[in-house]
């Protein structure tokens, strides 16, 4: 057996060198391919199959059968292991080889679609008695057991680290409302809100700040003694540090009961710190982050389910991946959905593969997405300079004859390719597009699965809308940190959409419902006062401020000012007007209307409520008033 050299481009554009074996003449090498035959990208191996349609082009993703890329400086190697790295390459191949014979074949037609019961068999939950407080839709997605466990990894961690810092449950939920106050009421570096210039009371007064940085210093939620570091163990988990975060938060999300109609798509958690799982995703408003993959509702944005890209594809049994990343991320989000329930699922091209539909339809979900020319899989479609030609509102579409699945090839302002199961070109609808010639508006044709992918594909845009608006957002070297703040995020959100479908059931008032900023607001109060000591009790370092008036008279002008710009108090929510705790009488120097009988004008307030309340041997509205 002889040897020859060949030059070669590697994947970084340079000449390399490759050492070839030359078989004898005598000796038959069946059954493998050339090195032509397999193009190896820089994060993706396309392969080609020999019956004539087109399995890969420039932008196919990564299969899971992965080449093992061939050695760009054979020249440092002994011939014995090149000649083990080729025996390899072919043997996987070969698998590869194997492995699309099993691929579906397709026959594409001119035809109608058949038609599909597309019928929901499941359906929501009933109506609650009574709407809950906001605090109790946050606590179902953020338990008291979750927060007393990471209560408990906190102080494990700050004794590793030799601090005598430790918190309590009471004290962890007053981080977490004030991270979501900060979120509200945004300044650009978080000690201003302690500072003189600055200082907001509604964060400073009920947390200092080196308890606020103790807490973000220490914050932890797995224990570093389990930590695995080598990459290459079988335990070996990029997002050990946010794991059992991540996997409670899911769990109380998979508890609500989801809508027929579901949206797939990638979100991004804001980070430009150091971190091997961090990418780059240039169409995005925040490109830099960790990449989510979130399966929301195509109506109201609630994340049902989602998953953390690691860099790698799921780990799926062999019998349920399709063979391609970004498909098996879609497999993996609907194994927690209900099998032949009819439900629809919509997904952009980067994770729409014609095998893909094909697996959801056999469980039992309806699918339609967009559709990336390297995958028709030898659909034969009119050309985008045909239907530039037939005008705007053109199309062509085929149908398998085998599946019934349908490609449609739609031309508004350039051609698009949309893939369904279940609904094709009937009914035609009419879409209003802006006409550059004519300047006014005209009326295009639209197919019915482009009109419905466009209806209801925007689940999880909805959701980064809504997440974007009070965002907790400090910067920090920690990435588990920023991830943190997300889930916070995600449990607001959908606490809140969790509220708003009660208050539909329960045909609750528009005007008496909650937007999204009172929402979070009466969660943090909640979370900072209710069941704690009231702020005037902590204690409080320094000397107490003096008077600023040097005379009799500046003081009854200022009373005076008082008694006439009169602030109205709100009432407090019932989570902190009965809690029991912290509510101490106090003698005001100012007076006003008793809060319970509405009658009397008294000096006696309330130290957490602020409120004034009668407190005398004939009548005693301060018990009365805290008493459910």
């Amino acid at each position: 057996m002889d040897a020859d050299v060949e030059y070669k481009l590697s994947r970084y554009g340079r000449r390399v060198r490759q050492l070839v074996l030359i078989p004898d003449a005598d000796v038959s090498d069946a059954d493998t391919e050339s090195d032509d035959d397999t193009t190896i990208g820089t994060s993706r191996h396309e392969v080609s199959s020999d019956d004539g349609s087109d399995w890969s082009t420039e932008d196919e993703e990564v299969p899971l059968a992965k080449l093992k890329p061939i050695h760009s400086d054979d020249d440092d190697l002994p011939l014995a292991q090149v000649q083990q790295q080729k025996s390899e390459d072919c043997q996987t191949k070969t698998e590869i080889a194997n492995s699309s014979k099993k691929r579906p074949t397709f026959r594409w037609r001119n035809m109608s679609q058949p038609v599909f019961d597309t019928t929901w068999k499941d359906n929501l939950p009933d109506q609650p008695d009574e709407l809950d407080s906001p605090i109790k839709y946050f606590s179902h997605f953020f338990t008291r057991e979750m927060i007393q466990s990471f209560v408990d990894e906190t102080n494990r961690y700050a004794t590793q680290q030799g601090a005598t810092f430790r918190t309590t449950v009471s004290g962890l939920e007053r981080y977490i409302g004030i991270l979501l106050r900060m979120g509200i009421v945004h300044m650009p570096r978080y000690r201003m809100y302690w500072s003189s210039e600055l200082r907001c009371n509604a964060v400073a007064d009920f947390m200092s700040r080196k308890d606020f940085e103790d807490h973000g210093r220490f914050l932890h939620f797995n224990d570093n003694n389990n930590l695995t570091t080598n990459r290459k163990d079988a335990n070996y988990d990029p997002l050990f540090k946010v794991r059992p975060l991540l996997e409670s938060l899911r769990k109380q999300c998979l508890l609500v009961a989801p809508e027929q109609r579901q949206s797939i798509d990638e979100q991004i958690i804001p980070f430009k710190g150091k971190s091997r799982l961090r990418q780059y995703l240039p169409k995005k408003p925040k490109r830099w982050g960790f990449k989510v993959i979130a399966r929301c509702c195509a109506r109201t944005g609630f994340t049902h389910d989602f998953t953390i890209y690691q860099g790698c594809a799921p780990d799926l049994p062999e019998e349920e991946t399709v063979g391609y990343q970004p498909a098996d991320f879609v497999i993996l989000l609907c194994k927690s959905l209900p099998q032949h329930k009819n439900y629809i699922l919509y997904f952009d091209n980067w994770f729409n593969f014609p095998e893909l539909q094909l697996r959801l339809k056999s469980l039992g979900f309806h699918s339609v997405g967009t559709l990336r020319a390297g995958r028709l899989r030898g659909c034969t479609l009119k050309s985008d300079s045909d239907l530039r030609k037939e005008g705007r509102g053109a199309y062509d579409c085929k149908v398998d004859g085998n599946s019934g699945l349908c490609i449609i090839r739609w031309y508004d302002n350039r051609a698009v390719k949309v893939s369904s199961t279940h609904v094709a070109i009937e009914p035609l609808k009419s879409v209003k597009r802006w006409d550059n010639k004519e300047k006014k508006f005209v009326e295009v044709r639209c197919p019915a699965a482009v009109s419905e992918y466009n209806a209801h594909m925007g689940g999880v845009d909805l959701f980064d809308m809504l997440s974007a608006m009070y965002r907790i957002d400090h910067k920090s070297l920690k990435w588990y940190r920023r991830i943190f703040y997300w889930t916070l995020n995600v449990a607001c959100i959908n606490s809140w959409i969790l509220y708003k479908r009660h208050c539909v059931q329960l045909a609750v008032a528009a005007k008496d419902r909650l937007d999204l900023l009172g929402f979070v607001a009466q969660v943090s109060q909640c979370l900072v006062v209710a069941n704690k000591p009231a702020a005037s009790l902590s204690r409080k370092r320094g000397r107490p401020p003096c008077s600023t008036s040097t005379s009799q008279e500046e003081d009854n002008e200022n009373l005076e000012i008082t008694r006439q710009k009169r602030s109205v108090t709100n009432a407090p929510l019932s989570e902190v007007r009965f809690d029991n705790i912290g509510h101490l009488p106090v003698h005001n120097p100012g007076k006003g209307r008793c809060r319970n009988c509405k009658k009397s004008i008294v000096r006696t307030m309330c130290t957490k409520c602020g409120v004034y309340l009668c407190l005398t041997s004939e009548k005693n509205c301060y018990l009365d008033y805290h008493s459910a």
